[in-house]
């Protein structure tokens, strides 16, 4: 932006007394409050030149430059962030730069008799771990600020893969592996004699192909934690730029002094793209990363292949905005299918049917080596979870406004794979157990719920925007051995068996798995605390009803008229604290609390309230609802023998209906 000055970061106050610094911070909060940011002006956005790379932007989120009439240094808000990101995606025009680094690689190669080849990411990737303003995390970019993947990370990808090999052929650990003179010959090692203290094989940097290489805005929203041994909800979005369905060039030689060993280059090259095949970069056990050549797929290698039609407000991504120009509209979610929204709603209902059974310090272990995590320490799961979406039958939500009025629900139809990734054991015996955990937690997560927003309800039509809510997946195998195993039966009865046989079937391989016995949960709920656990407090009922997808079951209609009453007399109270007077204000201000803590423990809800001095934010519904056509499914987490839980007294209605059968607890 040549017409903009390059303004000057300001300067801190210097020895200011606290008092005055907390007036200036008192200030500068209202002034900011009382302003949007410059830079959702049209007239001041980012607009650098087209081929200027995506890191041309990043300055934009930093304080001094996104407004230099501010003091101090508070974040960017969301809304300007994801605008930014936005600017840089759709502008972005790379071509130029690669074509030239695209004939770099083939001249290098050529000139050195090596060899080059493509390989295709599937969905996306993202390699590197730069992290930008506001914390953004970038793919890795070279000087030029192109997206790319390091020479030293295909090394360590081929080498790597060829250490996996010698261990399963071996029956060795890491360690003597790294050391077997097969992997020393290929990549060279300090400790060898001199002819092979070098590696024999010259990795270049991969680029995107030219053509399609696609930078795309990502999000990442990590909504349960563990802390203090307990799971706290607390949904935390944020964006960041990956790469999608994008290829690469990749381009290998042999040194000057192994030029004629072609057979080194074959064996090195085979590595790579067996390594690549298992995923690059981070988040590899969830979608991403997976790099194949035209003739080979990953998704052989899966044990477990099950197709999903999942209809209602279905799975997102990031939000975007329609039109960048227009400040004054939100950003809207996109539709995309994401097998991180599986995994993580699997890792939900691991927990909530291992939270009755085991020792909390042991489930923290199994979903560490199950699903992977950061926390205590770094961990590549044992399990990958993939999908593919088939566009055929894609239906895109309809708009919010009265256009999406009359229009057919969303729907994301397609396959969920799962496969093993290295960090599996190896026994034979081990494997078969984990896969029966996994076939048990799939049927029975899906049966209780659905995926994506909107998870806890059934999807169902409204006479007004948004105009669908929730959350209907269906779940099928086209393959002989497991198509039996998940199809649903038609009769109530026959259902309520098959799940708790279904449970069964889990908490046996839990067992096998966990290194101490299964027994009850000792945790007691009340009205305002309960743990979202299948123990002795958790009760699942089948209620026989036959109702299209799309309609409101009879327990959905009850608890929506629960939650309206109750919201109607909040409203009122809103508006009475408008002009109370100060004794009537704190009478009201504690009414308030009830009844937002009433809705919060029956259906869930967003806004924070005080509960026993103790402030609560959005807190999800403790009750579960699936509808399967020909009866629906109720989930009801915390019910005790208080009288006034409210979850015990709806427990209690659906009990008393003649169309109503409780599976579980089991009797």
């Amino acid at each position: 932006m040549p017409d903009t000055p390059a303004w000057k970061r300001p300067q801190k106050p210097q020895n200011t007394p606290p008092a005055a610094r907390r007036s200036q911070d008192s200030e500068r909060s209202r002034r900011d409050n009382s302003q949007p940011s410059p830079w959702l002006n049209p007239a001041n956005k980012p607009d650098p030149h087209p081929t200027a790379s995506f890191v041309e932007y990043l300055r934009w989120m930093r304080e001094p430059n996104r407004n230099p009439d501010r003091e101090g240094n508070d974040r960017t808000d969301p809304g300007t962030k994801n605008q930014i990101l936005q600017i840089a995606v759709e502008n972005a025009d790379y071509t130029k730069h690669l074509n030239r680094r695209n004939k770099g690689t083939h001249e290098i190669v050529k000139s050195s008799q090596g060899e080059v080849f493509e390989v295709s990411c599937s969905w996306r990737i993202r390699v590197g771990g730069h992290r930008g303003p506001e914390s953004t995390l970038l793919p890795a970019f070279d000087a030029l600020g192109m997206p790319y993947i390091p020479s030293a990370t295909l090394r360590g990808v081929a080498r790597n893969q060829a250490v996996r090999q010698v261990m399963r052929n071996k029956a060795c650990d890491w360690k003597t592996a790294s050391e077997d003179p097969l992997i020393v010959q290929h990549f060279g090692s300090l400790q060898a004699d001199a002819p092979d203290q070098a590696g024999k094989v010259i990795f270049l940097d991969a680029y995107p192909v030219a053509e399609e290489c696609t930078l795309a805005m990502d999000m990442a929203n990590n909504i349960w934690n563990w802390k203090n041994n307990e799971l706290v909800y607390k949904p935390n979005p944020n964006t960041f730029l990956s790469l999608t369905k994008t290829k690469f060039l990749i381009g290998l030689s042999l040194t000057s002094k192994h030029s004629k060993k072609t057979e080194i280059l074959e064996q090195v090259k085979q590595w790579l793209i067996d390594g690549l095949e298992s995923g690059i970069g981070s988040q590899v056990n969830s979608g991403y990363g997976q790099l194949v050549t035209s003739t080979r797929s990953l998704l052989d290698s899966s044990f477990l292949k099950i197709n999903f039609d999942l209809k209602g407000q279905l799975i997102h991504g990031v939000q975007e905005f329609d039109d960048i120009d227009n400040t004054s509209e939100r950003p809207v979610s996109q539709d995309e299918v994401r097998a991180i929204a599986f995994k993580s709603m699997l890792r939900y209902w691991f927990r909530v049917l291992a939270l009755g059974k085991i020792d909390i310090q042991e489930i923290k272990r199994l979903e560490l080596n199950l699903f992977g995590g950061i926390q205590p320490k770094a961990t590549l799961g044992w399990i990958r979870f993939s999908t593919i979406e088939n566009k055929d039958k894609y239906e895109p939500s309809p708009p919010l406004d009265r256009s999406g009025q009359g229009q057919k629900n969303g729907r994301q139809f397609g396959i969920l794979y799962l496969a093993f990734s290295e960090s599996v054991p190896c026994q034979e015996k081990t494997q078969k157990t984990i896969e029966q955990l996994f076939q048990s937690l799939i049927w029975i997560a899906f049966r209780l719920g659905g995926v994506g927003q909107g998870a806890r309800r059934p999807m169902y039509k409204r006479n007004h925007a948004p105009w669908y809510r929730g959350s209907s997946v269906s779940l099928f195998s086209k393959d002989e051995e497991t198509k039996p195993f998940f199809k649903i039966p038609r009769d109530a009865n026959q259902f309520g068996i098959r799940l708790q046989k279904r449970i069964r079937s889990f908490y046996q391989a839990l067992n096998c798995l966990s290194a101490s016995d299964l027994k009850p949960s000792l945790f007691t709920p009340d009205k305002y605390t309960w743990r979202e656990s299948l123990d002795t407090h958790a009760r699942i009922f089948v209620i026989t009803q036959e109702l299209p997808i799309g309609q409101k079951p009879d327990a959905l209609k009850d608890l929506h008229r629960q939650f309206h009453k109750l919201g109607d007399e909040l409203k009122e109270v809103k508006e009475k604290l408008k002009n109370s007077s100060h004794t009537e204000r704190r009478q009201l201000q504690s009414r308030k609390n009830e009844l937002i803590g009433d809705i919060k423990n029956l259906c869930g809800f967003t806004e924070s309230d005080v509960t026993h001095g103790v402030s609560r934010g959005a807190t999800p519904s403790p009750i579960w609802i699936a509808n399967h056509k020909l009866y629906h499914v109720v989930t009801v987490f915390g019910v005790d023998n208080d009288l006034n839980n409210p979850r015990t007294d709806f427990c209690e209605k659906l009990s008393q209906s003649e169309n109503c059968i409780q599976v579980f607890p089991f009797t």
